[in-house]
């Protein structure tokens, strides 16, 4: 759960959390104020194939400082075919004729799994929500803020001062679990760029996501589609904060650094359409995500980007696990 979401409650049931996200908000259609255009410390533009994104395209959105996406050294391009092939993952090589021109670190090669897609935050959740709605005992309180929660007994007290009660809670309140619970978890903050496409054409339709970008491999993009804009970012601008509040800092110095990357070679042929930023918690001790379980009636788990998404029955699956076992 988080602030402003609680689960819901019948008797005899456990509380249902309330699916989350936890990734930028889209961009606005018009012009942001603070979406200055990134001043430019590049050499010029090359081209470069594909690095092809993976089956969740998510999970590159936000990596703490210090984890990469993986890249394909070129000269470890045969074992890795045999492994996507043994993983019974299909993937090919593209040549970069039908797709645009994206930025490869030194030394690597573009592969792409045929089988990935995009997922749309918005609609993951529209769909969990009417999942959630047709399930027997599941109540979904939205719009109930959450003041505490008693890690103790996993009682939950809304602003109302009501109190909801169950055999087991699951905080997953991303950036505000530190508020609910001590939670060993670490606090990032991460720009995103949002661009229009460029004028004069493009060869985004149909393009896939792409991570292990620019010149360390930490950048990765997201194609336009279905309404949205082309999302651009690297875990290089992702840096630890105390709290959610970035009213007061300035973005220009990331968005410099992102320039400078090189992710995307033609980045001048894109308009500024917006810039936001993300927050998103990871294990304090290894960079990721973390499930755990606080006391025996309270788990809490730690969101990284959009792996949530991806992860989310296997986190069921391990809780119900435990339960069982410690019934």
């Amino acid at each position: 759960m988080r602030p402003g979401r609680a689960p819901g409650h019948r008797p005899g049931t456990r509380p249902a959390a309330q699916p989350r996200r936890h990734l930028a908000r889209p961009a606005p259609r018009h012009p942001h104020p603070a979406a200055r255009r990134p001043r430019r410390h590049r050499p010029p533009a090359r081209r470069a194939p594909p690095l092809a994104g993976t089956g969740d395209p998510a999970r590159h959105h936000a990596l703490p400082p210090g984890r990469r996406p993986h890249r394909h050294p070129a000269d470890r391009l045969d074992e890795l075919l045999a492994e996507a092939d043994k993983a019974g993952v299909p993937v090919d090589l593209p040549d970069g004729d039908g797709l645009p021109p994206l930025g490869l670190p030194p030394g690597a090669v573009g592969v792409r799994e045929r089988t990935g897609g995009v997922l749309l935050a918005d609609r993951v959740l529209r769909a969990a929500v009417r999942w959630l709605t047709a399930r027997p005992g599941v109540t979904l309180r939205p719009h109930s803020t959450v003041r505490s929660v008693f890690t103790g007994s996993g009682r939950i007290v809304l602003d109302s001062g009501e109190v909801l009660r169950g055999d087991l809670a699951l905080l997953a309140g991303g950036p505000w679990t530190r508020r609910l619970a001590a939670a060993p978890v670490t606090l990032y903050r991460q720009t995103m760029l949002y661009l229009g496409r460029p004028a004069g054409g493009d060869r985004w339709d149909g393009a896939p996501a792409a991570g292990g970008l620019g010149r360390e491999g930490r950048g990765w993009v997201l194609p336009p589609g279905a309404g949205t804009l082309l999302k651009l970012s690297s875990d290089t601008v992702c840096r630890p904060v105390e709290d959610t509040d970035s009213r007061g800092e300035d973005q220009q110095p990331h968005l410099d650094r992102l320039a400078a990357e090189g992710i995307l070679p033609d980045l001048d042929r894109y308009p500024t359409a917006g810039v936001r930023v993300c927050h998103y918690t990871a294990d304090a001790a290894t960079g990721g995500p973390l499930l755990a379980p606080v006391t025996p009636g309270l788990w809490t788990r730690a969101a990284c980007g959009g792996s949530g998404f991806s992860t989310a029955p296997l986190v069921a699956e391990r809780i119900v696990q435990a339960v069982k076992e410690a019934a």
